[in-house]
Order: structure tokens, then C-alpha cells, then sequence
């Protein structure tokens, strides 16, 4: 497991899930701007795309927006500053900067992990190097972006940090699932879910991530904390997570109108 400094002192618990999500978002940002820092963390890999530069400002102080959008203005990168929990109240220092909410995310957490038995799945596999383009594909397919993006997603070196691991579901030599997940402590972090849509309602995501969780719970491992889109809130649902709170997403129009 990654050994990682302890919460803050005094930081109540969905404070300390929010810094542990992003500790873990060093896997896709750690070759560019990665800090985490009480009420506020900064996930920029550099990429030209919202999806991969991303400041969460979750603290009480709303210096922390401003210092956000400052970042923003130095790298000149397209990102997407998002609010939570009293980070919230810094709505409208966003507005009046021009920027526009573009959405919520949820927040959800699974708590008790390993207090249940959960099926271990014998066509989910970790994956290895060796995987890593199979990989880059499904993530390509699945969320509609070039291969660049997707080595973005899933870097490359992505199994020499500890902890760090890729798992697919395989039908016929065929992968149609795949996650990232990294385990900090006893928390598991869930990134880039990618089931592309001809493959969706079959059942593959479920097994997929019910495998990785029970393997991590077998590690020691006792929650599971991730950040979910409207889309993929139901399957999180059914896996038996709660929403523990909803971000809001923030961003310059000329970044955001046009996507796909």
C-alpha cells in the first residue's frame, strides 16, 4: 500500500476523504502539477482538456478560489476549479471571474469494506504492462478521447508506484472493462471506469469493480471513496455506495461549450 502522511489534525473525516481523493489523483497528474493542502488540492497533468486539470477548493476560506484562479491564469491551461463542501460559498468569487458552473458531480463513498464478502470474478485480472494498449483503447472508446488523453488517464508508469493497480474484465480474450484504482492507507480510490457504450448494460462493470474491491478489502483495505458523473452514479449505487456530497464544477465557456 502507498504510505501517505496521516489527515490533517482536527480535519473531520469527509475532509480528509476529500484529501485522499486527491492525493490519489497523482496517478494522472503526478508528471505535472500535483499539491494537496488543507481545504484545497491541485490535480494539473498539463493536458489541453478540462477532464485533466482540475483544483478542488473544499476549505472554509475563500482565498483558496482566488489562489485557484490565479494558478488557472499562470498555466494558462484549460481546467476546471471545482467546489466542495464550504468551498461551496466560493461561487460567486468564480462567477464574478467570468467562469461558469458547468455542472455537479457526486461524491460517494463505501464504507465497511470487507465486513461483507464480495465475489471474486475469474475473468478480472490486474493488469501489466503488456496491457497498457488494450487499455489506452477501451479508455479511448469509452469516453470518446484521442490516445494522448488516455495515456493521460492511465500513464504509462502507472504499476511502478505502489499501490497503484489497472484491472480489466475479459470476455473471449476480449477486454470490455477496465479501472484504475489507489489504495492509500485503508482507503481505495476509484479512477477512469471505462466500459465503452456497445459493452454497457451487461453487468461488466459491476463485476469488475465488486472483484477490485473485495481483493483491496482482502488488503487491508476498509473503504472506497470516488467522485461520480450523473451517469455512472447508479452503479455505484448498487455496489452499495452513498453519495456523501455533491461538487460543483467550474469553468471559462471557451473551454467547455463544444465538447463532446
Amino acid at each position: 500500500m502507498i504510505k501517505a502522511a496521516s489527515p490533517e489534525e482536527g480535519e473531520e473525516p469527509i475532509a480528509a476523504r476529500r484529501s485522499l481523493l486527491g492525493k490519489s489523483a497523482a496517478m494522472w497528474a503526478g508528471h505535472g502539477d500535483h499539491e494537496v493542502a488543507p481545504g484545497w488540492w491541485k490535480a494539473l497533468s498539463g493536458a489541453p482538456s478540462v477532464d485533466f486539470n482540475t483544483l478542488v477548493c473544499h476549505g472554509r476560506d475563500l482565498g483558496l478560489v482566488t489562489k485557484s484562479l490565479d494558478i488557472v491564469t499562470g498555466t494558462k491551461a484549460p481546467a476546471v476549479i471545482t467546489l466542495a463542501g464550504p468551498g461551496l460559498a466560493g461561487a460567486q468569487v468564480l462567477n464574478d471571474g467570468g467562469w461558469v458552473c458547468i455542472g455537479a458531480s457526486q461524491f460517494m463513498v463505501l464504507e465497511h469494506l470487507g465486513s461483507t464478502p464480495l465475489d471474486s470474478d475469474p475473468q478480472v485480472t490486474e493488469a501489466g504492462p503488456d496491457d497498457l494498449r488494450a487499455v489506452w483503447d477501451l479508455v479511448s472508446e469509452a469516453y470518446g478521447v484521442g490516445p494522448t488523453l488516455a495515456r493521460v488517464a492511465i500513464p504509462e508508469d502507472v504499476f511502478e508506484t505502489p499501490g497503484q493497480s489497472v484491472w480489466l474484465l475479459s470476455v473471449d480474450g476480449v477486454v470490455r472493462s477496465c479501472v484504475a484504482t489507489v489504495i492509500i492507507e485503508q482507503s481505495m480510490m476509484v479512477w477512469s471506469m471505462a466500459t465503452p457504450p456497445a459493452w454497457q448494460n451487461h453487468g461488466y462493470g459491476r463485476r469488475l469493480l465488486t472483484t477490485a474491491l473485495g481483493r483491496s478489502a482482502a488488503l487491508g483495505v476498509t473503504e472506497s471513496i470516488l467522485q461520480s458523473s450523473s451517469a455512472g452514479e447508479r452503479l455505484y449505487r448498487n455496489l452499495g455506495y452513498e453519495v456523501a456530497e455533491y461538487w460543483q464544477s467550474w469553468s471559462r465557456p471557451r473551454w467547455v461549450f463544444g465538447r463532446s
